[in-house]
């Protein structure tokens, strides 16, 4: 039987507080297609970013951009098929 994937992908993002642009940086133990969705604090989402093709093993990183968000505290959330991870992300102009 294959082992179940507890993955954490180390997720994180700066800068933080960002005004522009933040850096996502996370870790794949396994080739995944990663998508990024980026929630206001009511849960609504105000961004997702679907990465093009499938990302082998290992780090990578992704440009999000934020200058068009309103300030405030949003929730940047990876997921792959099999799981996800959030961090937390302070917009600042």
């Amino acid at each position: 039987a294959r082992a179940r994937a507890t993955e954490t992908f180390r997720l994180s993002a700066a800068p933080n507080p960002a005004s522009a642009t933040a850096t996502l940086r996370y870790e794949l133990a396994s080739t995944a297609l990663v998508t990024i969705t980026i929630q206001n604090l009511l849960g609504a989402t105000v961004r997702t970013i679907r990465v093009s093709a499938k990302q082998s093993a290992g780090v990578h990183q992704v440009q999000v951009p934020v200058q068009d968000l309103v300030n405030g505290v949003y929730l940047m959330r990876l997921s792959t098929g099999e799981a996800m991870q959030t961090t937390r992300l302070l917009v600042q102009h």
